[in-house]
Order: C-alpha cells, then sequence, then structure tokens
C-alpha cells in the first residue's frame, strides 16, 4: 500500500512532503487557469475609481453649498468665458456703488448691467455687492479693477497693457447689489458710465434718499417694498420707466429720452414732482393720494407728447415744448393748473373747485373737457379759428360773450378762472 502511494505521488510530480503544501490554482468559467493582476495595476485602478469620485461629488458639493449659503450669490459665470468675481460687504448707512469704464478701451463694446436685489437675512452686511467680469479673450479681464471701502464700490477701467491692443471680443461686466431686507439706509447712491441700472420686482429697501444715475436706461418693476422719503434719477441717453414709490420728493430727468413713470406715493400725501425729458413722457399719480399744502408739480418734454394721468399740486405745470399733450387731472383746493403744448392738447379735468387754470396750444387745437358743476369764468381764443364754449348736450351754452371772432367768454360765478388758447380750433366742454 505504501509503494503504491509513493508511485502516485512521483505520477503527479510531487513530493510527500509538498504535496499537502501545494496552493489549489483558481480557474475561471471556462475551467482554464485565471491570470493574476500585477499589484501596480491594482493601484493604478484604485487611484483612478478616487479621481472618479471626487470628480462626480465636487460638482454636487459647490451646488450644495451655492444653495445653502448664508449669503445670496448670483448667477455663475458661463464656462466658456475667461473670468473674475469680486466680493464686498459695505456696512456704512450712506453706501455709494459707481461704474466708471472708459468704453475707448472696450472696442468691441461694453455689456452687463447693475441690478439692485434682494439679499438674505443672514447676510452681515447692509449691502453685498459681486462684481463679475468675463470675456472671451482673457487679456480684457484684468482691464477692470474694482476699489472699495466700507462705504463704497468703484469699479473702473485701468490699461495693463499697450493702448495699440484693441481687443476683438466684447467685455461683460455685471454688479449684483444685494441688500439686507432689514437695513435702513440713509443715502444709497448708484450711479454707471457704460451699465444700465436695473431693480426686478419684489425688491426691499428701506432708505431716506435714493440716488440713480446712469448714461443708460434706468427700470423698476418694484413696488412699494422699495421705500424712500427722496428719489433722484437721472439718464443722459437712456430711458427711465418702471413704478416708483416715495414720501417727499420725486426727480426724475431722462435728458436723451423718454420718460415712462407710475409714481406710487407711499404715505398717501406727495411733495414736490419733477420730471423732465427729451422725448416722450407718460406720468401717472392715483386719483386716491391726498396732496400736501404747498407742492409743485412739473413736467417738461423738450421734443415729445406727453401723457398725464395724475392728481394737481397746488401748482401743476405741464409743458410739451415741441409736442401734444393728452392728461386727465384732478385739481385739489386752491390750486393753479397750467399746460402748454406746441401742437395740439386735450384735456379732462375730473373735479370741479376755485382753481385757476391756462390751457395753451399754440399751433394746434385744443378741446378741454371741465364737470358740469363748474362754476368759475371761462375765456376761449383761438388765434386763426373757432373758439367754443359748449355744453353736455354739444351746442353753445347760454350766457356766452363773443367778443370777436376766434374769441368767447362766460362770466361765472365761482372763485375758479381757466382761460384756453389755441392757434387752431379751441374748444371748452363741459361734460356730464
Amino acid at each position: 500500500m505504501r509503494s503504491t502511494t509513493k508511485q502516485n505521488s512521483r505520477d503527479y510530480g510531487a513530493s510527500e512532503s509538498t504535496a499537502l503544501l501545494t496552493p489549489s490554482v483558481e480557474l475561471d468559467d471556462l475551467g482554464e487557469p485565471a491570470k493574476l493582476i500585477p499589484r501596480h495595476r491594482l493601484r493604478i485602478r484604485k487611484l483612478l475609481l478616487v479621481v472618479l469620485v471626487i470628480t462626480l461629488l465636487t460638482p454636487i458639493y459647490h451646488i450644495a453649498r451655492f444653495l445653502h449659503s448664508a449669503n445670496p450669490r448670483p448667477p455663475l459665470v458661463p464656462w466658456r468665458y475667461y473670468s473674475r468675481q469680486h466680493v464686498y460687504g459695505l456696512t456704512s448707512a450712506t453706501p455709494s456703488i459707481n461704474e466708471f469704464i472708459n468704453p475707448d478701451f472696450f472696442p468691441a463694446g461694453v455689456a452687463g448691467c447693475v441690478r439692485l436685489l434682494t439679499g438674505k437675512t443672514s447676510q452681515s452686511d447692509h449691502l453685498l455687492v459681486y462684481v463679475q467680469i468675463y470675456s472671451t479673450e482673457p487679456s480684457t479681464v484684468e482691464y477692470i479693477t474694482p476699489l472699495a471701502s466700507a462705504d463704497d464700490v468703484s469699479v473702473t477701467s485701468v490699461r495693463s497693457k499697450p493702448m495699440n491692443h484693441n481687443p476683438a471680443h466684447r467685455t461683460f461686466v455685471d454688479v449684483y447689489i444685494y441688500t439686507h431686507p432689514s437695513a435702513n439706509l440713509s443715502h444709497l447712491s448708484i450711479s454707471t458710465n457704460t451699465l444700465p441700472i436695473e431693480i426686478p420686482a419684489s425688491v426691499r429697501l428701506t432708505t431716506e434718499k435714493l440716488s440713480l444715475s446712469s448714461n443708460h436706461h434706468i427700470s423698476n418693476e418694484g413696488g412699494e417694498d422699495l421705500r424712500a422719503g427722496h428719489i433722484s434719477l437721472s439718464s443722459a441717453f437712456g430711458v427711465i420707466n418702471g413704478s416708483w414709490a416715495f414720501d417727499t420728493t420725486f426727480v426724475a430727468n431722462a435728458g436723451g429720452n423718454n420718460a415712462l413713470l407710475k409714481l406710487q406715493p407711499r404715505t398717501h400725501r406727495p411733495g414736490n414732482i419733477s420730471i423732465s425729458a427729451k422725448y416722450h413722457i407718460s406720468a401717472t399719480i392715483p386719483f386716491e393720494t391726498s396732496q400736501k399744502k404747498d407742492t409743485t408739480i412739473s413736467i417738461l418734454s423738450e421734443r415729445g407728447n406727453i401723457n398725464a394721468h395724475l392728481l394737481a399740486s397746488t401748482f401743476t405745470n405741464i409743458t410739451a415744448a415741441a409736442g401734444d399733450i393728452i392728461g386727465r387731472l384732478l385739481p385739489t383746493g386752491m390750486s393753479t393748473v397750467e399746460t402748454y403744448s406746441k401742437f395740439n392738447t386735450s384735456l379732462v379735468i375730473e373735479r370741479p373747485g376755485a382753481f385757476k387754470a391756462r390751457h395753451v396750444a399754440y399751433d394746434g387745437w385744443i378741446d378741454v373737457e371741465y364737470p358740469d358743476e363748474w362754476t368759475g369764468g371761462i375765456k376761449v381764443e383761438s388765434l386763426h379759428r373757432r373758439a367754443e364754449i359748449l355744453g353736455i348736450d354739444g351746442a353753445e351754452v347760454g350766457g356766452v360773450v363773443r367778443e370777436r371772432e376766434g374769441k368767447v367768454y362766460l362770466n361765472g360765478q365761482g372763485e375758479g378762472r381757466v382761460e384756453v388758447f389755441g392757434g387752431e380750433d379751441a374748444v371748452f366742454r363741459f361734460r356730464g
């Protein structure tokens, strides 16, 4: 039996002493010996797996951090651009943000916007300002360098390369201004040279004075959540539009364009209002507003038309130096109302009173409607056409005195006085 065992050991190529210590050979699915993977390859595979996991988790981490940050964050810059982002916190009660970028440094143009937005209650600063600069050409990003202190942020352009280097790609600059929802400022000032100023809807801001100045358009889509005692708006070449709530004074000057405004006196007792524009003006003040004493409203268009729907003040002057006037006015108390147009005027006065009014259309026709309860004196004059004082039925009112062709008047019993003058037809109408 022992000899048989030895013979079997020799037949299998193993000795008696090593037969039980030989490791078994692993077989693959086909029954063949499996190939072993070298250790250095295993290390490489593990390293690649770690890199893959990090690559997948990194954007998830950044997105989670972005969503749960204590501070608000602006939209991300598209990946295809070279970009820089600057962040500043302003703690002053009189902060200012100024942009002065020299357009001569950027032949391809500068695009972007300055936006006033509502921040988070968790932010520590009154204003959190982000300045994003990006372009497809990396050199232009270096031309713009913001400077900041506790009171202001200035975005300026500084040449860092020879003047003969002209970037062929547009440069983008976006400034995001996040206001603390409970911040109560004394004076917020924003001025820009190449960028427009935009205020989206639902912006919450309380400041005693708000000053916005730009060479481009200024717009406000918000409402009464933006609260300011005094508002001053100035645009050299752009449109000023939107809904503006104020307490004491409102001044808007669109020196090179239109002004399209809806005013919302927050205290329902507005003060002085001054609106001027190179071209068209549209201005609305709710009739429900009660006017303060000794206030003025001045609306002036140099070359455009005026469409006004407003509560008249102690003294109201509406002048379209080279255009038409269409208006619906509600005088209050002992007020004075004056309207002057180069061409045509169409007015509706909503309520009678002891006020004085003068309506003039130098080179056009004029049609003025007063309520039937008006008892003041009326004088109507036309330079070249007919002058009429008509009743509700469209016929001439009894008691009208025709002084001459193109000039009539009606003596009233009330204290009010109204004068109507037109270059062409001049008509005063009573309405029911």
